[in-house]
């Protein structure tokens, strides 16, 4: 989509302060990166401290408790979308990833001397997943005023910042687990977060000054068809993205895979996803963000069935954490392209605000329910515990299925031709 130089907004111009495509553009798409690396790229890693937990701390804890608690933080990352595009709009983008910073310093050290569980939901659920919602919701607001022609591009690379960064961090904070124990390990990994954001937040800044909007919330999104089917799509992928990141761990324990091997393998899962995500966002500039987003997600359901369910060593795992990794990333590109297609660039920090929310519900329930699906096909022969973990499988097979049949709505709602670049 073209954008002028100059934008009016109630009957006011708005101010552009550089134009689009610059150089000034790529050191925002780079601050992009950076704060999706720490910022998400943690959330994703999080599932090596609940296996973690699960075998010290918490051994006593249920493991749909953890998965609550890390449940908890992707839910509460989403639901605060809104608010995130509301904070936007109050304070401006370098005050929100600075507040972002500083939140996610305090929700690291309280989860560092975590001794309850209510420790972990206040610091890792809570804190982490504002904070990582106000760095989030600012990266995929902040491009699409600076970029048009490479305006893929840049969200890919900015959303592949989350997929590098837990193919980084894994083994790193594996092996800061091994060496100086779990609670430097935190901090140290909150320390690189809030060096990261905070140098960031010194340099963001938006494009275009446009004037405070006089509705925070835009009721005439919510009302639209086309919202609402695009709201199903983000309901039901959080449904089913986050149970592989955060269950991967448990599976390789259970199948005799090293702590070692487990974080390589759970790295090449986000490694695969940034890949996914730059380059499926250069795909989609010649298939259309919409037919791109039927494909990856539809890829995604189909990893659960035919390839997670016969991966118990460490090579078919690895092929199964690049090809989820690789489509399941897509999303996060492709939302944001799909954003101003529907509703144009002025209105994306009230779209990207609510329809990220759409993620919420599944982000909580979704990893509980993967794992109550886990505890309940699971039986003894004496000492021996047998997991049939395809259940969950196929769950996660449905959830992705229906974000297809959603998609498609959404297609059809905008064109009738098939084959139409969309």
């Amino acid at each position: 989509m073209g954008e002028p130089s100059k934008e009016h907004h109630d009957g006011e111009e708005n101010k552009v302060i550089a134009e689009p495509d610059s150089k000034m553009a790529w050191l925002m798409v780079a601050c992009a990166f950076f704060m999706n690396f720490v910022g998400t790229g943690t959330i994703a890693i999080l599932g090596l401290y609940s296996v973690h937990f699960a075998s010290n701390e918490f051994k006593d804890q249920p493991q749909t408790t953890l998965q609550l608690v890390v449940g908890c933080v992707g839910s509460i990352s989403a639901l605060c979308s809104l608010l995130s595009g509301i904070v936007i709009q109050k304070v401006g983008f370098r005050n929100t990833v600075l507040i972002s910073g500083l939140i996610y310093a305090a929700g690291m050290i309280v989860t560092s001397f975590a001794s309850q569980i209510w420790h972990l939901i206040v610091g890792e659920s809570i804190l982490v997943g504002v904070a990582s919602s106000f760095a989030f919701i600012t990266t995929v607001t902040l491009l699409p005023q600076w970029l048009n022609k490479y305006r893929g591009v840049a969200l890919g690379i900015s959303a592949a910042g989350s997929g590098v960064g837990g193919l980084v961090l894994s083994p790193l904070v594996q092996y800061l687990i091994d060496m100086v124990g779990i609670q430097w390990a935190i901090r140290i990994n909150g320390i690189i977060v809030t060096v990261i954001l905070l140098s960031c937040g010194l340099i963001v800044r938006p494009r275009i000054n446009m004037p405070p909007r006089s509705k925070l919330v835009d009721f005439s999104i919510i009302k639209s068809k086309k919202f609402l089917s695009f709201y199903a799509v983000g309901l039901f992928t959080g449904l089913g993205f986050w149970s592989p990141f955060y269950l991967i761990g448990f599976y390789c324990k259970y199948h005799g895979i090293s702590a070692t091997s487990t974080s390589i393998i759970l790295g090449l899962m986000n490694g695969g996803s940034a890949v996914g995500r730059i380059l499926i966002g250069q795909v989609s500039k010649y298939t259309g963000s919409i037919n791109a987003l039927i494909f990856t997600q539809l890829i995604c359901s189909l990893s659960f069935v035919l390839i997670w369910n016969f991966a118990t060593v460490t090579w078919s795992l690895i092929i199964f954490a690049i090809v989820f990794g690789m489509f399941s990333g897509a999303f996060y590109t492709l939302s944001p392209m799909i954003s101003p297609q529907l509703f144009g660039v002025e209105k994306l920090a009230q779209v990207n605000g609510l329809y990220f929310t759409s993620i919420a519900p599944g982000s909580l329930v979704g990893p509980m329910i993967s794992q109550a699906l886990i505890t309940l096909y699971t039986t003894k022969a004496g000492d021996l515990e047998i997991i049939n973990y395809f259940p969950m499988q196929i769950y996660l097979f449905a959830v992705y299925i229906a974000s297809v049949i959603f998609v498609i709505l959404l297609r059809i709602q905008l064109t009738k031709e098939l084959f139409k670049k969309i």
